[in-house]
């Protein structure tokens, strides 16, 4: 079945959805891991806020992850989606 066809029906969408979300939610944190480890290892998670999301830095970084999230969802969903779940 052709991607555009799977895009008609709504079980496709709903289980792109949850997995963008878990994807979504395990990319922020691995990503302030990689970038603060130091800071959020010890606990001090202000610091790794601040040095993330700070100086309205997040307007940058939230929209990027949520794109590369929602491509990689509907890639894995589509090789993985099979219509004899509906």
């Amino acid at each position: 079945m052709k991607l555009l066809e799977k895009f008609k029906h709504k079980t496709f969408w709903v289980e792109a959805a949850k997995l963008a979300a878990v994807f979504f939610v395990l990319f922020v944190l691995i990503s302030m891991i990689f970038a603060n480890a130091g800071a959020f290892f010890s606990g001090d998670f202000k610091t790794v806020i601040d040095a993330q999301w700070g100086d309205g830095r997040w307007r940058s970084d939230i929209p990027l992850k949520l794109a590369i999230t929602i491509v990689y969802s509907i890639y894995m969903t589509s090789r993985r989606w099979n219509l004899k779940k509906t």
